[in-house]
């Protein structure tokens, strides 16, 4: 059979001392021994446990649980496993939803991704809650001021459209800029 030249490592050994003649015995045989009740197990486990994981990217860790949950027997509510992988991350990505009545798999994934793109830019290191992957109610501000000769000193500053402070965005950028004057 074919297959097994599309399989590594264990899976290799374990397709290669089995005898499969047809390809549904195959299909069966490898549900049974990677994606049984043990496997869902693991993987409903690691969603209600799994606190703060290093990711690279959220959005592809979001997707890797939705994806999972499809081929479970029996699979959990959209809304339950939104709120699950929501719970792992760090509470400002969780503050991102907080306002948000749209709880579907795409905006999540969406603004995910706007998340993961700011995170890679090193500019902030959070979204507004009011601002949304379709909003433009407000703008992003760097103020740089000198550190040393070698590094720069970033503070996000949050401002709504008639350039007012937004405080509640990150409290300690209004701290910040008094500390900024002062210098």
């Amino acid at each position: 059979m074919e297959v097994g030249l599309l399989l590594e490592g264990e899976a290799k050994v374990w397709f290669q001392s089995t005898d499969f003649r047809l390809f549904e015995d195959f299909v069966d045989g490898f549900l049974k021994y990677y994606w049984g009740r043990g496997g869902q197990s693991n993987i409903s486990g690691s969603l209600y446990a799994n606190k703060n994981p290093v990711v690279d990217k959220y959005a592809t860790y979001f997707l890797k649980y939705v994806r999972d949950m499809k081929h479970f027997d029996e699979p959990i509510p959209i809304p339950a496993l939104i709120s699950a992988v929501l719970a792992h991350f760090p509470r400002d990505v969780q503050e991102q939803f907080i306002d948000d009545h749209e709880l579907t798999i795409e905006h999540l994934q969406r603004k995910l991704q706007r998340i993961d793109q700011i995170r890679r830019q090193g500019t902030i290191k959070a979204l507004s809650p009011a601002d949304s992957a379709t909003s433009n109610s407000g703008t992003f501000k760097n103020k740089f001021s000198p550190r040393s000769p070698n590094q720069q000193r970033v503070s996000v500053i949050q401002t709504d459209t008639s350039g007012i402070l937004d405080s509640n965005f990150m409290p300690e950028a209004e701290a910040q800029l008094e500390t900024d004057s002062l210098n």
